[in-house]
């Protein structure tokens, strides 16, 4: 049998980071199915969202189970507060502020 190189810790915050950065992913393709349903859509903000959304599936590709720091930094960048997950409004407020950028 294989001993893992990793601790139950580590395996935990793995975990945790692909499931937020999973969220994060159906999150885009959520806001893309909306702007795509429009009348008008605007193909910016398609392009915006969709660059977002490859930039997480890279970050979720590029994890590591050992790198302690890196999933930290994922959890924190991709944590959702108790008011987020209760306000679907939040979800949007976040696109907003980031595709503003």
């Amino acid at each position: 049998m294989t001993k893992n190189t990793y601790t139950e810790e580590q395996l935990l915050a793995y975990e945790v980071a692909r499931d937020l950065l999973n969220t994060y992913v159906a999150d885009c393709s959520a806001e893309l199915g909306i702007e795509d349903a429009k009348l008008n859509p605007d193909m910016k903000r398609i392009e915006k969202i969709d660059a977002m959304r490859l930039a997480i599936l890279n970050e979720r590709e590029d994890l590591n189970i050992t790198d302690d720091a890196a999933l930290e930094a994922v959890i924190a960048k991709y944590r959702r507060t108790s008011d987020a997950s209760a306000d679907p409004r939040s979800v949007a407020a976040r696109f907003a502020t980031e595709l503003a950028s």
